[in-house]
């Protein structure tokens, strides 16, 4: 048996440089040098805008091995 559903979550945020380094743009910034760190920050925060909202899709999912 399985079960599937979605679950969706918009979440504002307030603080939207802080928000995108640390949970957004970590495995890009990491590539980066740490001078360019806030430059391409600051570049993602203009591009998006703020205040930001950012819509989230989690899909669910629950399964039951057979019983043998």
């Amino acid at each position: 048996d399985v079960w599937t559903w979605e679950t969706r979550v918009a979440v504002e945020v307030e603080d939207v440089a802080g928000y995108l380094g640390a949970i957004c743009l970590g495995s890009f910034l990491e590539r980066l040098p740490e001078e360019l760190h806030e430059p391409f920050v600051d570049a993602a925060v203009e591009q998006l805008g703020a205040p930001l909202t950012i819509d989230y899709v989690r899909l669910n999912i629950l399964a039951r091995a057979p019983v043998s």
